[in-house]
This record gives structure tokens, sequence and C-alpha cells, in this order.
């Protein structure tokens, strides 16, 4: 059976070096040991210089798993993967469905209160183990369940971000073929109509997400046909996953310390046009000020807690996938940290590049900020071309913005195949 040193152990918690000191004499007492059992006897090496400790530690011989080539990789490739599409593609939905700051509240408390430490747990598991998101639970075969359930998780999530590429992917086609033309969906014309007897606001840019990109037929004789469209990029975007992850995990950090980082540029930019547009303090009054009815209802909450999961990958065997390349005695509190903070806050911000736009929906409209669009997954869809047909040089931030979308959904896809 394979065994682990005890000073492995202890410096994957990170006790304190003098609760250690009985194990450091362990460890050090030879450079190669034998088991006692001879029928099973495993030779295990000193590994005289760990990543981040002065301990020593013991490694099996035939533990040939990958590593991160240094400590930034996987800081790097795990932030990338948490800080993706449901930052900004899922959370604005979701807290423009619960009364905005009635969301974003629940939000921040179970993201601090049970998501991080969740995500220690998740983290500690996978690096110990160094075993993916099903072995690493060979310690208690009962619960291997847990395992495989998180990998099927995975792969209906990947399922599900592939096709947020894809509609991303189309709307960074059509940014370049209208190229010299006004974008596709910035003609100011709208209408009125009444929608599950609720007066909101049908623009050129929802008709362009309802016709173009979904191709939403009215009755069910469209399930017989395909949009080849979407066809077309969902292949691409397939092969364009695979060629980025089939030289494992080294690669993978290399493309992450790109995709993860640039998406930031065009959400600042949009924040900072979009606050200053005409009506914009609407959308951030439903967004800051809580209303104390929706605060108290059990919705919100529920949600929240199910974004948190959903944002921190828990559940999905993301976590202790990339936390197995780690090196056993790898100190990784400090990257909890900084990715646990920087998806907190990453998600709230994206608030408020959604909410200033929605705003200047409402008061051109006329409606309050619930009636200007629908809720629902397309919600992001409709508020950030709407404010990139807004920008000056709106071509060249429609492009920018839809290579980030992309980039995120790279980022997503890295960690969920790997799972």
């Amino acid at each position: 059976m394979k065994t682990y040193s005890a000073n492995m152990f202890v410096s994957l918690l990170t006790i304190d070096q003098k609760q250690t000191d009985n194990y450091e004499n362990f460890s050090q007492s030879s450079h190669v040991t034998t088991e006692l059992d001879p029928e099973q006897s495993t030779t295990t090496v000193v590994v005289d210089k760990p990543s981040n400790s002065n301990r020593k530690i013991t490694l099996n011989e035939d533990d040939t798993r990958e590593t991160w080539t240094n400590n930034f990789d996987y800081l790097i490739t795990t932030l990338g993967g948490l800080i993706g599409l449901g930052s900004l593609y899922r959370f604005p939905y979701l807290a423009f469905e619960n009364g905005g700051a009635a969301f974003v509240i629940p939000y921040v408390l179970i993201s601090v209160l049970c998501g991080i430490p969740l995500l220690i747990m998740e983290t500690a598991l996978g690096q110990f183990a160094r075993k993916g998101p099903v072995g690493c639970w060979n310690f208690a075969p009962a619960m291997r369940g847990i395992g495989i359930a998180s990998v099927i998780i995975s792969f209906f999530g990947a399922l599900y971000y592939v096709m947020i590429m894809v509609w991303g992917g189309l709307y960074l086609v059509h940014s370049f073929t209208s190229i010299g033309s006004p974008l596709p969906w910035s003609d100011d014309a709208g209408e009125l109509s009444i929608k599950n007897n609720k007066t909101q606001l049908v623009g050129s840019v929802q008709q362009f997400w309802n016709t173009t990109i979904l191709n939403i037929s009215e009755d069910l004789d469209g399930l017989s046909t395909l949009h080849w469209p979407n066809v077309i990029v969902l292949a691409v975007m397939w092969t364009i996953i695979y060629l980025c992850l089939w030289k494992g995990v080294k690669l993978t950090s290399r493309l992450a310390v790109f995709t993860a980082l640039f998406p930031y540029l065009p959400m600042v930019a949009l924040f900072i046009r979009g606050i200053t547009l005409d009506g914009a303090w609407h959308g951030l009054k439903y967004y800051l000020i809580p209303d104390a009815q929706r605060l108290l209802n059990k919705k919100a909450w529920i949600q929240a807690a199910g974004h948190v999961l959903w944002a921190y990958g828990i559940g999905w065997g993301i976590i202790p996938a990339l936390s197995s390349y780690n090196r056993p005695d790898y100190n990784f509190y400090r990257d909890i940290v900084v990715t646990g903070s920087t998806s907190i806050l990453t998600n709230v911000f994206s608030g408020f590049v959604v909410f200033p736009v929605l705003g200047f929906m409402s008061h051109k409209a006329n409606v309050s900020v619930e009636q200007v669009v629908s809720s629902g997954p397309g919600l992001a869809f409709i508020v950030y071309p709407k404010a990139i047909s807004l920008m000056p040089l709106p071509h060249f931030w429609a492009i920018t913005f839809f290579i980030m979308i992309f980039l995120l959904g790279i980022d997503s896809q890295f960690v969920t195949c790997e799972s």
C-alpha cells in the first residue's frame, strides 16, 4: 500500500515549525528508507529542494505525476479558472433577478463564511492525495462516488460553457464583418410590446440576440433544423480547446497568464463608459441599495449560495484536479486568499459594469430597471453589446470585448476539462 510520511502530512497543514520537530528528525534520519513489509517494499527518495519550505519531503519513486513549473503557474491557472464566465455572465443576471444589492450582500457573506473554507478543504485534498477528483477519495472508498459525481458535473458544465463561447464567437464574427458600417445591434430603433402582462423595451440589441444568435423559432418546427453558424463555431471552439490542453498543465499555465489578466481591460473601459451615461445612477441605485423585503427572501440567499459554489468550482472536481499537481509541501494558503478575494471583487465589479447600462436603458425607455429587459442567462449578451454600441470606436471595443468572452471561456474550459 502506498504510504505518505508524517512530515508530508504536517507540511500540508502548514503547522508551526515548533510542532513538527519530531517529524523533522524522522525525515532527516536517512535519504533512503524502506517500508517494514518486505513483500511490498517501496523505495522513497528525499527531495532536497521543496517549493516553499525548508523541510525535506519524501516522495515515492513511483509518483511520476507532473508538477507545476513554479508556484505562479498554479496561482494564475486557478485564478483564471475561478474568475471565468461565471463572474461576467452569470453573476449580473442573478443579481438583476434578485434585487441587486439584496443578492450581493448574501453572496459576499456566504463566500467568506462558506466558499473560501470549502476552497481550502478541496485544495488540501487534491494536494495531499496527488490524484484527480476521483482518485483523491481513495482513502475512503465509500466516498469515491463523490469524485465520480464531480466529473459528471464538470462534463455538463463544459457543455454549458462552450455554448457561451459560441455565442461570443458569433458576436465576434459579426463585429468583424460589420466594419465600415454600424454594428448590427446598434440601431436605436425599438418598440414597446406587451409580454407576460409587462411592458418592456424590445430594442434592436435584443432582437439581434433572439433571431441572429439564438435563432428562436415560433413553434416546434425549428427543432428539425440545425443553426449552422452555431454548429460551425461550436466545432471551431472544441478544436481550439483541444489544442490548448493536449500538451498538459504546463502549456495551460502559459496561456492562462494572458487569458486571466486581459479581460480586466475591457471591463474597466465599459465601467467608465457606463457611469457617464444618462440615467446610470438608476441602475447603480438598484445595485447598491438593498430592498429589505427582497433581502429577507430566501430565494436570494439560496441563489447566492449556489453561485458561490459555482464561482469557486466547489464540487466540480476542479480544485482537487489543479492542486494535485502541487508539491506535497506547498503552502497554498496565500493562493487561496488571492483567488478567493479576487473572485469576490471581480463578481461584484461585474455588476458595476452592467447596472449603469441598465439604468441608461430604463431612463431612455421611461420604465423601471426591472422592466427594461427580461432576466435570464442572455442578459449579459444584451446589456454588454448595448454598452459597446454607445462607445467611441464601437467596432474596436466590440472585437476586444468578445475576444475577452472567448478568453474567459477558455479559462473556464481549461479547468473544467482538466477535472
